[in-house]
Parts: C-alpha cells; structure tokens; sequence
C-alpha cells in the first residue's frame, strides 16, 4: 500500500511443491463490502514453490519499484485487485471458497486497521511474517476473522518502493 497508484499485491507460494493457479482468484473487498468479483490468474499460470506472484496497478511508479522489470511476465499481473487505500480486505480463494484474508471481509475502519507490530494498512507496506507457514483459515462458516499479528508494516515515503523485495518474500521452514 503506497501514495497514490504505487500499490501491489504478492501471492507466495511455501507448500515445497509447484501449485498450478487455475482453481484461485484474488478479490477486492472495497470499504466494508462483503460482494467480490474475482480476478483469475492468467491461463496456465503456475507457481513454484518459493515465487511469488504479484497483481501490480497499472500505473505504478517504474521508479519506485525497478524491481518489477525483473519479474518475469508469467509471474505478474497488472490489475484492479490493486485499488486498494488501507481500509480494504483482500481474500484469496480456492475453487470460490475463501482460503486467505487481508483485513476484515464487511467492515470498514475508517482510513486503516492498526497491526500490533506498530503501522497501519495506509501508506504501509505490509507483510506477512516470515514464521507464518500457512493460509488464514476461518474460526467457523461465515466467519472472516483477520489474524492482525501475522502481518508486519513498514512506513513508506515518496521515495522509497518495495525495497528491492518486490516479487519476493522470505518464510522460515
């Protein structure tokens, strides 16, 4: 989550094996929604273990973030899922059942939630901790409840991006 349009969204894969993406889709939750569209990964996309995939605004800055040349195509995605402001829950699903949430699927906090790491989710970079070896599951049927202390913010100014970790991420097996 940066200023303006400099937003990206990392899907990692630690399962040891490649995971072929035709059964997933990503989905926006826009200020407390709870209905989604989903954004299919392209046709044939897979990912092996220990890459990332990364949805990418259209107009992010090329300055702030060099390293998103270096991706290779069939490991990004410039996309909608990415207009977010830090008050918006993301959900990540298999075959149409919701498998992984970023913030709180039907609520909206006002201009961000606050992680117990220190930060919020607006003008943050936020990511999930590297001892965290799996999906958030749900509590019950119906029940989307965002475990916050997986997830460490780092503040981002005008001038920094992703730190040259955009498209990659780090998970102690």
């Amino acid at each position: 989550e940066g200023s303006s349009n400099n937003k990206y969204l990392e899907i990692f894969n630690g399962t040891g094996s490649s995971v072929d993406l035709s059964t997933y889709t990503v989905a926006l939750y826009s200020n407390g929604a709870s209905a989604y569209n989903p954004v299919s990964f392209p046709a044939g996309s897979t990912l092996a273990h220990g890459e990332t995939f990364v949805f990418y605004n259209s107009s992010i800055s090329v300055d702030l973030f060099p390293e998103l040349a270096n991706i290779p195509e069939s490991r990004k995605l410039s996309s909608s899922v990415t207009f977010f402001n830090g008050d918006d829950a993301i959900g990540l699903h298999k075959d149409g059942t919701l498998i992984d949430v970023f913030g709180v699927i039907g609520v909206d906090p006002g201009s961000s939630w606050t992680l117990p790491s220190g930060g919020t989710t607006a003008d943050h970079s936020v990511v999930r901790n590297a001892n965290i070896k799996s999906p958030w599951t749900s509590s019950g049927v119906g029940t989307f409840n965002w475990d916050t202390i997986q997830w460490t913010a780092t503040a981002i100014s005008g001038n920094v991006g992703g730190g040259g970790t955009l498209g990659t991420h780090t998970m102690t097996y």
